[in-house]
């Protein structure tokens, strides 16, 4: 997370603009044991574009909730 952009660094980077954050989603968030460990987020833009993250460590979920919330996306 950068103070203005989430960027994700994977086969193919992703630099999104959190100015245009429409919506965040979670899933797999406290969900069985298969996912006790991961959590998915689905970020979907304000132009429509939908970028969907798997795999995220458990531990990242509240700090990245947080993050997001006091910049007011999702």
């Amino acid at each position: 997370m950068l103070d203005k952009f989430i960027f994700f660094v994977s086969k193919q980077p992703v630099l999104i603009e959190i100015s245009d954050t429409h919506q965040v989603v979670y899933s797999h968030v406290g969900a069985g044991i298969a996912s006790a460990r991961m959590f998915d987020m689905q970020i979907i833009t304000k132009h429509g574009l939908e970028y969907t993250f798997t795999s995220i460590n458990k531990e990242e979920h509240e700090l990245t909730d947080t993050f997001l919330n006091d910049r007011r996306c999702g």
